[in-house]
């Protein structure tokens, strides 16, 4: 077996056989576009929540931490614990934002508002995402999903269900336009 490479042999076959690489390249541009075009536009809404602690409504001093009667300490934990409460709120109304979804488009069947929608966190904020082949549905949808919410969390912090100190603030919605396919759903 030779170990040497003969490098004008590899360049006269790859000249030799050009036009099976532009050929390979050109069916599967076409493919690509055939696909594209095809493939009906996603419009992805999104709105996110801030939520923070106005550690004003805390009365520490009332509070005894584990060791001794000493003072608690609001620990980081603590905070994230305190601060779920938006994503329960999210959740809590999710079936309220499936009925206004259906409302909106009688077709949408459950299984495809779950695969359409997505709760995510980063750090304070939750971003509540909707797909949709109406961006203004899309669009209606988060909106009247994260004003539910809000709600909710009032609601709840007025009967004493949830800390009065969790602030939560709706920030600017916003929608564009994502060319998906049906595969990709599963990735949320």
């Amino acid at each position: 077996m030779e170990a040497d490479f003969d490098m004008l042999h590899a360049f006269q076959a790859l000249l030799k056989g050009w036009w099976k690489i532009a050929l390979t390249a050109s069916l599967g541009g076409l493919i690509g576009l055939l696909v594209a075009m095809t493939l009906t536009p996603l419009y992805q809404a999104e709105s996110t929540l801030q939520a923070s602690i106005d550690f004003s409504q805390i009365n520490f001093e009332n509070l005894a931490g584990d060791d001794d009667n000493q003072p608690l300490r609001f620990t980081q934990n603590d905070e994230d614990l305190a601060l779920q409460i938006v994503q329960v709120a999210l959740i809590a109304v999710e079936d309220d934002a499936f009925a206004f979804a259906q409302s909106l488009d009688p077709a949408l069947t459950l299984a495809d508002f779950k695969g359409d929608r997505q709760i995510s966190r980063a750090h304070a904020l939750w971003h509540l995402r909707f797909r949709h082949h109406n961006p203004q549905i899309a669009q209606s949808i988060v909106n009247h999903w994260s004003e539910q919410a809000i709600d909710y969390l009032k609601r709840a912090q007025q009967s004493g269900e949830a800390e009065p100190f969790v602030i939560v603030h709706l920030i600017q919605p916003r929608s564009e336009e994502r060319r998906v396919g049906k595969e990709c759903r599963s990735r949320w």
